[in-house]
């Protein structure tokens, strides 16, 4: 998988489930068969605003991936909140709260932190080296 396709998959997703959590907070906790009070529907929000900027940053960073600086950052980025969210995750479907649905975060997360881990620590120099700002430019 390139790291365009990647970062592209990972932006659908970030805005799909953002805007879910952030215009139906209680449905979709419902569809994990849990109960959201009124007001603690707020934290859901707060998460969907955070899931659709990353949404936002995935989708435009597809365009950075030939530029060295912007990958790296962008995968290391992506990477670690893959990393805790996996880890938040697993810690959630092992206490069983909830309904089996929340064993699809756990898919999710893991594939995500395959694929940035891969593009991070496997297939090093995935982007094209361009000139540097202010170098000369070979004729």
């Amino acid at each position: 998988m390139a790291l365009k396709t990647l970062l592209t998959v990972t932006s659908v997703l970030g805005l799909i489930f953002g805007v879910a959590f952030l215009v139906a907070p209680a449905q979709v906790m419902s569809l994990y068969g849990l109960g959201l009070s009124a007001e603690a529907a707020f934290i859901p929000r707060y998460l969907g605003a955070a899931f659709i900027s990353l949404g936002v940053i995935n989708w435009l960073a597809t365009d950075a991936v030939d530029e060295e600086v912007a990958a790296k950052a962008i995968v290391a980025g992506n990477l670690i909140g893959a990393l805790a969210g996996v880890a938040v995750a697993v810690v959630n479907a092992l206490q069983l709260r909830g309904n089996g649905l929340v064993w699809m975060n756990v898919g999710i997360y893991a594939a995500l932190t395959l694929g940035f881990g891969y593009f991070q620590f496997v297939k090093r120099g995935v982007t094209s080296r361009r000139t540097p700002p202010g170098a000369a430019i070979p004729h």
